[in-house]
């Protein structure tokens, strides 16, 4: 078996193949150098995507119509390029919405994919659709960044959205205990004032129970735990400059691919003790499945 019969493979191919018709409908106008040249060399960002897209997949369905709310949009390309499915794939901010647009377009053009994606700018918490619009409804690695009670808030908006036994998916990091993050500058948009700008929380048990998982109208459904295996190497990793993870974003996939992550049902125990020694702030990725109830 090839190495790109693998999903890891695949989905880096296919990457690689969306960032060739980025540079072609004019990429380096558009984006810049900096930008259009990354989409090429480190189509997947980290190589814990891999495994948090199989985890994913594995709980989507694969027809119908859906709405990915602020999801990595190469995975949405992805599903449209594979199933018949109708994505609608929004980002608060307009910039990430419009910048897949056109190298989608030209592969559709070369090659009609079975599936639909529409871009939108929206608020995730706050959108710009009617109630029950959809039946499906995903979310990856996104709420976390939303400050303040921002998760809370997209839970509210994702009940009003769902249709009567609709069904949520949402992936966010796990760690060993609950932490917000900040940053020097802002990561994602733009930032009101100066200093130190939220960047994300990471959830432990307690705070993923009390933030989410305790909606009247959306029922917990499943919890599963998407490990890292090696979490201080991927802590390592993190820390890398930008430009350096970029250059070496060839290896994502088969570094992916040595080091599969496991999917745990339930909540995972931390790979170290809180109390002996500060171990790396996220070990994995908890995804988590709701059913929207009656009311």
């Amino acid at each position: 078996m090839s190495f790109f019969q693998h999903r890891e493979g695949e989905l880096y191919r296919f990457g690689l193949e969306i960032g060739w018709c980025n540079l072609r409908a004019g990429g380096l106008r558009r984006l810049g150098v900096q930008k259009t040249l990354g989409k090429l060399l480190q189509p997947i960002l980290s190589p814990q995507r891999f495994g948090e897209y199989d985890a994913v997949l594995r709980h989507l369905p694969r027809s119908g119509r859906m709405l990915d709310v602020g999801s990595p949009k190469l995975f949405d390309l992805w599903l449209a390029s594979r199933y018949p499915v109708e994505i609608v794939a929004t980002d608060v901010w307009p910039p990430p919405v419009a910048e897949y647009l056109p190298a989608w377009s030209m592969r559709a053009q070369r090659r009609a994919p079975p599936g639909k994606v529409r871009f939108v700018a929206t608020d995730g918490t706050a959108t710009c659709f009617r109630d029950g619009a959809f039946p499906s409804i995903f979310a990856i690695s996104v709420i976390e960044h939303i400050e303040g009670d921002g998760d809370r808030r997209f839970l509210d908006e994702a009940a009003r959205l769902l249709t009567a036994a609709g069904r949520l998916l949402v992936t966010v990091p796990w760690g060993p205990r609950y932490e917000e993050q900040y940053t020097a500058g802002p990561v994602y948009g733009a930032s009101a004032g100066s200093g130190p700008a939220f960047f994300q929380r990471v959830y432990d048990r307690p705070a993923a129970e009390r933030r989410l998982m305790s909606h009247p109208l959306l029922r917990v459904a499943a919890v599963f735990t998407v490990a890292l295996p090696r979490p201080a190497l991927h802590d390592g990793w993190s820390r890398l400059p930008a430009r350096l993870r970029g250059a070496t974003g060839f290896l994502n996939p088969l570094w992916s691919g040595l080091s599969p992550r496991p999917v745990h049902t339930g909540f995972a125990e931390p790979s170290s003790p809180v109390e002996t020694r500060r171990p790396p702030a996220v070990e994995g990725d908890l995804l988590i499945l709701y059913e929207r109830s009656a009311g």
